[in-house]
């Protein structure tokens, strides 16, 4: 059973330990995961009895960039190398980097609230002289104002399927649901 963390905190010493009956530590396989997103790195497996051991050091995870990564895991036993499973996983921002202006919210999260502000005039000098789809928005016109609209709904939605997607991956109700009541009308 392949137990990589599915988020990988940068700046922490991450361990944990693999056991997969066909490739066993004590049979001469070594399992390597390669993750490959906004830089690769490497992590290869000690033996412990049949199961393999995994440790990222802090040191070595502060170096790691936050985003999305796609994993393989191979089992390599002498000139035997298999590739034995694919996956993905999200590796967070090392906090203790953080410097002030930090936003952590999402592209879509502040591009709504970007919008809202222009929208709704509350826009300060610094985000109306900001270019948003090809429009500057310090005199905003009506066709400016649909553009900006539509712009708008675009990053709504694609806030609405991250919050979706957070909700299931917490095990919380998609927020998708139609509730109807049917009357028999008797």
């Amino acid at each position: 059973m392949l137990n990589i963390p599915k988020t990988l905190q940068a700046g922490d010493t991450i361990t944990w330990t693999d056991f997969l009956s066909d490739f066993k530590a004590s049979d001469g396989w070594v399992l390597k995961y390669t993750l490959v997103g906004s830089n690769t790195f490497t992590v290869t497996g000690t033996a412990d009895g049949d199961n393999h051991s995994f440790t990222i050091t802090a040191a070595q995870s502060t170096k790691y960039v936050a985003g999305d990564y796609t994993y393989f895991v191979s089992a390599t036993n002498g000139a035997d190398s298999r590739t034995i499973e694919k996956g993905s996983l999200e590796v967070l921002v090392d906090y203790r980097k953080i410097g002030n202006g930090y936003d952590p919210r999402t592209i879509a999260q502040r591009m709504v609230s970007l919008l809202e502000d222009l929208l709704e005039g509350r826009a300060t000098k610094e985000y109306t002289e900001l270019e948003v789809t090809g429009l500057i928005g310090k005199r905003i016109t009506l066709t400016d104002m649909s553009a900006i609209r539509s712009e708008y709904f675009h990053w709504k939605r694609i806030r609405k399927d991250e919050i979706t997607r957070e909700n299931i991956a917490a095990g919380r109700p998609a927020g998708n649901k139609i509730l109807m009541r049917v009357s028999s009308g008797l």
